[in-house]
C-alpha cells in the first residue's frame, strides 16, 4: 500500500488532469459545434420558404406572408430544439463530472484506505465515512459544499423530480429557471423536473459547470494536503 504522500501527488498528477480534460472538452470541443445555430436557423427558414413556394397548391396567387410565417415557425422549432439539445448536453456533462469524481474517489479508497469494500467500488458516502473514521472530515473542506451541490444536481438531472431536486432547489432556485426568465417575478408554483436531459426544467450554464469542476480540483488539492500529514494506513495524529 502506498503512503498517503504518494496519493497526494497522485491527485495532482492524475485526478486533477482528468477533471481538466473532461471539463475542458465541454467548452473546447462540444459546445463550439453549436456556435452557428442562429445561422443554421436562418438557412432553414429560407429553404423552407422556397420549398413552400414551389408546391403546386401555391402556384396560383400564393399568400406569401402566410408562407413566410410557416417558414419562420419551422425555423423557430429548429432553434428551440437545438438550444434544448445544448442545455441537455451541459446537464449531462454535470452527471458525468460527478460520476468521474465518484469513481476517482472509489479508486483512491480501494488502493489507499485500510478497509475491505463491499461493493468493490464503494459509493462516495462510504468513502467519506471511512475518511471520517481516520479523523479526515472532508465536509469541513471549503470546496465540499459546492461538490455536494454537484451530487444533488447530478441526481436531479438523472432521475428528475425527487429528494435531490428538492434539496437542490432549496439551495439554488436559479438552476430551475431559464436564464432569460431570471429577472422576471417568480411564480409561487414549482415546476416539476421531468426532462432535464432533454434540456428542460434544469438550466445549468457552461460557466456554472466549470465552477463545479474547479470545486472538485480544489477538494483533491485540500484532501491531498491533509493526507500528506497522515501516516500510511493509519489515523491522522
Amino acid at each position: 500500500m502506498h503512503g498517503y504522500e504518494f496519493w497526494a501527488d497522485y491527485f495532482r498528477r492524475v485526478f486533477t488532469p482528468q477533471i481538466d480534460a473532461f471539463a475542458g472538452s465541454l467548452s473546447g470541443r462540444v459546445l463550439p459545434a453549436f456556435d452557428n445555430i442562429d445561422e443554421e436557423g436562418r438557412q432553414i427558414e429560407e429553404e423552407e420558404y422556397r420549398r413552400l413556394c414551389s408546391l403546386p397548391e401555391y402556384n396560383d396567387a400564393p399568400d406569401l406572408a402566410a408562407l413566410a410565417e410557416q417558414a419562420h415557425d419551422h425555423a423557430i422549432t429548429y432553434y428551440v430544439t437545438m438550444y434544448e439539445v445544448v442545455q441537455g448536453i451541459v446537464n449531462l456533462f454535470a452527471v458525468g463530472l460527478w460520476h468521474l469524481f465518484e469513481q476517482q474517489f472509489a479508486y483512491f479508497a480501494r488502493r489507499a484506505l485500510p478497509y475491505s469494500w463491499d461493493p468493490p467500488n464503494p459509493p462516495f458516502s462510504d468513502v467519506k465515512g471511512a475518511l471520517s473514521e481516520m479523523t479526515i472530515d472532508i465536509t469541513r473542506l471549503p470546496s465540499y459544499p459546492k461538490v455536494d451541490e454537484l451530487r444533488l444536481l447530478a441526481n436531479c438531472a438523472k432521475h428528475g423530480d425527487g429528494d435531490s431536486c428538492a434539496k437542490l432547489r432549496a439551495k439554488r432556485p436559479d438552476l430551475f429557471e431559464p436564464e432569460h426568465h431570471r429577472d422576471l417575478p417568480r411564480l409561487p408554483a414549482v415546476t416539476p423536473v421531468i426532462t432535464p436531459l432533454g434540456g428542460e426544467d434544469l438550466y445549468l450554464s457552461a460557466e456554472g459547470f466549470k465552477e463545479y469542476a474547479d470545486a472538485i480540483k480544489a477538494l483533491w488539492s485540500d484532501l491531498g494536503a491533509l493526507l500528506e500529514g497522515a501516516p500510511a494506513g493509519g489515523r491522522l495524529p
